[in-house]
């Protein structure tokens, strides 16, 4: 299977990468729900289309976590998955959706990158 040889850091960022975008695409079809139909709020075509997109990358995100934590242990592989997660979110909100964070939520970045930092030191291996 072409998928066993794909090295483990790949395979993070590809889950990462598929983990955000499913969220980039479930943000864009709840965008549009205050001017829907009150009686079929999630029929409409741009909710489906997007909705579909964000499951699609969901289910690619858990394929791609799966692969990994075959590699890693669950500790390590959440662990990173989740927090460059994160950042790659907050990164595209403040980005591209102009989001604004506070001056506490900059300091949770600066421990999360940290946090990230130290998991990786090989101190005391």
């Amino acid at each position: 299977m072409i998928l066993a040889i794909i090295p483990s850091p790949f395979l993070i960022a590809l889950a990462i990468a598929a983990n955000s975008g499913a969220t980039i695409f479930l943000k864009k079809a709840m965008q549009g729900q205050a001017t829907l139909s009150a009686a079929f709020p999630f029929l409409s075509t741009s909710v489906l289309a997007y909705g579909g997109m964000a499951l699609m990358f969901y289910g690619t995100a858990f394929l791609f976590y799966a692969l990994t934590l075959q590699r890693l242990p669950v500790s390590l592989a959440y662990l990173v998955i989740t927090s460059l997660t994160q950042l790659v979110l907050i990164s595209y909100g403040v980005t591209f959706l102009h989001e604004t964070l506070s001056p506490t939520a900059w300091v949770g970045v600066g421990l999360t990158l940290t946090g990230l930092t130290l998991i990786f030191l090989p101190i005391g291996r």
